[in-house]
Parts: C-alpha cells; structure tokens; sequence
C-alpha cells in the first residue's frame, strides 16, 4: 500500500512529462519557424522559462517571449532564459510568427534603450531603425 501511495506522490509532484517545449530542444530554420531537434516536425506547444505566454503554433512564435542577461562571467551566452534573479535583456511580441505589439530592449543596468510598435511584421512607430534581435540568432 505504502508503495502505491508513494507512487502516486511522485506522480503527483513531478508529472508524466512537462506541458511546454525546452527552447533548447528545437532549432530556428532560415525562414524563422522552429523545428524539434528530435524528429524536425514543426514545434507546437508552450515554452518553458521565456514567457507566461510564449508559444509556439504550427513553428511560428507566438505572445510574449522574454530574454535576460546573462549574470556570471563564465558562461558565454549572451542571454539566459527564465533568469528571474537578472536583468531583463529584452520584451518582445509576436502573433503567428509576425512582429506584432511592443517591443522593447534594456541594457544591463535596466534603463530601457529601445523601444517599437510593430504591427503584423511592420514597425509603426518608435525605434524602427533598430536591427531587433531574434531568439535563435
């Protein structure tokens, strides 16, 4: 009995599996939609630790995708996923893979040094001159 009882705790606790997709188990092709490195089917699902909506929807990015810098010296990422505890490097929002709603960029020390409206993949306003950086890249 006790071992049934245990079991059904861990399965409670820690799941059958993760509701949402690892950003580091699916690659970018060169027309910005995102595959599954395991079989390269187009990615479907939410992302964990980039967003409260960030998704992907037939491979194109969807809500809002966050990044943060990187905070130890010895890691040679230039941005962090779900880093809380660090700055906020960027705020971007997409809607079927489109540019679309506010984005805006930090620099390391939190002062907001870029900001843009774009609508469906076009910027409309702000600093539309800006070379965005994209997740992936």
């Amino acid at each position: 009995m006790k071992k049934i009882l245990y079991s059904f705790i861990a399965l409670f606790t820690f799941g059958c599996g993760t509701d949402c997709i690892d950003i580091q188990d699916v690659v970018m092709d060169e027309d910005g939609l995102y595959y599954t490195k395991q079989n390269m089917e187009l990615a479907d699902g939410s992302i964990c630790n980039i967003g409260d909506d960030a998704e992907l929807i037939n491979g194109k990015r969807n809500g809002t995708w966050k990044a943060w810098y990187r905070n130890s010296n010895n890691d040679n990422k230039k941005w962090y996923e779900s880093r809380e505890d660090t700055q906020l490097k960027y705020v971007h929002r997409y809607e079927n893979g489109k540019k679309h709603g506010e984005f805006k960029e930090w620099n390391e020390k939190g002062k907001l040094i870029i900001n843009a409206i774009f609508k469906k993949g076009k910027c409309i306003s702000g600093n539309c001159d800006y070379s965005w950086t994209e997740w992936g890249e």
